[in-house]
């Protein structure tokens, strides 16, 4: 190649390396973001809407009865066999001081709460990348996107008209200020989302966890927690509730609910429905603590802080061992865990991540439209057999991240994030 030709490509290369970093094309790029997430905000608030004619059960026989007898009787009076805590029925009550319309005033809530939860999901994702990440506007915007258009999270809001994204977000924020080692206010957060469903106490695993590696955490500030409830129930109390409501409604919810699995693919899938409740129930409880503590005593022995890739991990295997191993399981219960094995995978970019929480979104998806739909696919059983490969995948991923040595002796190299 002649010594012109090459000076005419140098010239070229530089022209191009010119125009890439141009003040025009700089400023297409920062617009770029803010316009996507616009795109995916209509987008998304478009499929809701159409799921707004389809009232089930759920809504016709329980939450729009609620919600006119809240609107009728006031905050101090309960509704007809409801047994959802103070925190949401305050809410309802004031969505019925605002219209009468308690389909479309409860999804539309449910539906702001998605936006929340995506946004809370995408700062998550932030805090765990860094700052000086280079590709940290991207991967959140992915993560915003990603979540608003969860099977679940549209079938959960739009569709249904269920309130799981409300303590979802809460847990959410919750492991973000884990993370950040904000002890206090992680403490606080998850003290409300508890408050407002049980389902969140499926995060508690990894708040104990993380107390036992990081010196920082203090066993005290579980206090937080019931103490959080009792403030979220202040108004119910104020209108002549008991206060102490709070704690007992989710003890009524135990006690009248003596079903081994309610829908949802778990270990008592395996299970005839005739089984006594009472020693299966007692199985599945003590083989989940068994396991736990197991993960307490590997979390001891590493003897070092745990990372933002690891209390993530732990998070998802601890919520999923909850939903498999305890009895009385509705086919929503599972809302958190695959919200934040979506997140993990996210994170990690591994194709083995990916592949679990795709799976198991699918499987929850499933069994969540057989209900809705009222119709039938595979068994149950079938189902639970997929959801264990999950968990099973899950567990040799936590027993890599806890026990380096294993890496030696297996053929799993280590991620950087994990």
């Amino acid at each position: 190649m002649s010594q012109d030709r090459c000076a005419e490509i140098h010239a070229l290369e530089n022209d191009l390396e010119r125009d890439c970093h141009s003040p025009a094309r700089d400023g297409v790029r920062r617009r770029l973001y803010p316009i996507t997430i616009v795109c995916v905000t209509v987008v998304a608030l478009g499929v809701r809407l159409a799921c707004y004619p389809y009232s089930g059960s759920d809504m016709v026989g329980s939450l729009q009865v609620w919600y006119t007898q809240l609107h009728a009787n006031g905050l101090g009076v309960n509704p007809t066999g409801c047994d959802y805590n103070l925190p949401y029925l305050t809410i309802l009550y004031l969505l019925g001081q605002v219209t009468d319309y308690a389909m479309v005033a409860v999804k539309t809530f449910s539906v702001i709460c998605d936006f929340g939860l995506a946004v809370s999901s995408a700062r998550l994702i932030c805090t765990m990348l860094g700052a000086k990440h280079p590709r940290r506007r991207l991967i959140s915007t992915v993560t915003y996107a990603v979540v608003l258009f969860l099977p679940e999270v549209v079938l959960n809001s739009g569709l249904w008209g269920q309130c799981d994204v409300l303590y979802t977000t809460f847990c959410v924020l919750a492991m973000t200020c884990l993370v950040k080692r904000n002890m206090v206010p992680a403490f606080l957060f998850m003290g409300v989302g508890l408050a407002f469903k049980l389902q969140a106490v499926f995060l508690l695993p990894i708040f104990i966890l993380v107390c036992l590696s990081d010196r920082k955490c203090r066993l005290w500030y579980f206090l937080f927690v019931p103490g959080v409830m009792l403030a979220t129930a202040i108004p119910a109390a104020m209108a002549g509730r008991s206060i102490w409501e709070a704690f007992t409604i989710y003890l009524t919810q135990q006690i009248g609910r003596k079903v081994l699995t309610s829908g949802c693919p778990t270990l008592y899938s395996f299970i005839l429905p005739m089984a006594s409740y009472d020693a299966f129930a007692c199985i599945g409880i003590l083989l989940l603590v068994g396991i736990l503590l197991l993960a307490a005593i590997m979390v001891m022995r590493a003897g070092r802080r745990l990372c933002a890739g690891e209390q993530l991990l732990l998070g998802v295997w601890c919520s999923f061992l909850c939903v498999y191993f305890l009895p009385n399981m509705h086919e929503r219960y599972i809302y958190l865990t695959d919200l934040l094995l979506t997140l993990l995978a996210i994170y990690t970019r591994r194709r083995g991540d990916m592949l679990c929480a795709i799976v198991s979104i699918a499987v929850s998806s499933i069994s969540q439209i057989q209900y809705l739909f009222n119709t039938a696919t595979l068994p149950d059983w079938a189902w639970a057999l997929v959801r264990l490969g999950c968990l099973l995948y899950l567990t040799v991923r936590v027993l890599y991240a806890l026990v380096p040595e294993l890496l030696a002796h297996g053929n799993i190299s280590a991620h950087p994030n994990v």
